[in-house]
């Protein structure tokens, strides 16, 4: 008796050990799935931040369009590559990340920003997440419309006075292509100012935002 008695107290003993276990490694378990989903949780929000530090560069970068398509159609250079930087860089630090890479790509339509969190996540250290977005239009140097060719009218032969003031060329309409964008302008010929026929919200309505790949 006293044989099995102690046989029942080395299964009640082997029965705790294994419940004890159990319920160690569904702890440890659960533990661990909640450091993995808060760690998702986190970089899912810093990716958010990126996506949108990229479409608020892009917005910016629309909204100033009517100043920088003014200067290019008149011979001036492309968007600089840090046209928008100052918005994305707000809504990073919004959404709880510092930006610490931009890049406008104006002949390749791509905004490329870089956001890292500004805590150390769950994963143990500050990540980095990246978007990209676009304007909509590749862009490139104008191509101006060219000057209408006029007909020359016959006149009778007169004698030139030497104060004769000599005849201004006529401004003329036409298309400015720059790039993937097309935009109405008239050209001075003599002071060569090309001067955009659109309003800046017509401009500005030119372009799309959107995320990229």
């Amino acid at each position: 008796m006293v044989v099995h008695g102690r046989r029942s107290e080395a299964g009640a003993a082997t029965t705790a050990i294994v419940i004890a276990v159990s319920v160690l490694l569904l702890g440890v378990a659960f533990f661990y799935t909640q450091r993995v989903a808060k760690a998702e949780d986190q970089g899912g929000t810093l990716q958010v931040g990126a996506d949108a530090a990229a479409l608020a560069g892009a917005y910016q970068t629309i909204d100033d369009s009517p100043d920088w398509l003014s200067g290019l159609v008149n011979g001036g250079a492309l968007p600089a590559g840090g046209a928008g930087q100052g918005a994305a860089g707000d809504f990073a630090t919004r959404n709880g990340g510092s930006l610490v890479g931009y890049h406008y790509s104006a002949s390749q339509d791509r905004i490329e920003v870089q956001v890292r969190s500004k805590a150390v996540l769950e994963s143990g250290s500050r990540e980095v997440a990246v978007a990209t977005a676009s304007i909509g239009k590749r862009l490139a140097a104008c191509v101006l419309p060219q000057a209408p060719v006029a007909t020359p009218t016959p006149t009778a032969t007169a004698t030139p006075s030497p104060t004769a003031t000599p005849t201004k060329a006529p401004s003329f309409s036409g298309v400015a292509t720059c790039g993937e964008l097309t935009v109405p302008v008239k050209v001075d010929p003599n002071t060569r100012k090309v001067t955009i026929t659109i309003s800046a919200s017509e401009i500005k309505a030119l372009f799309t935002a959107s995320l990229s790949a």
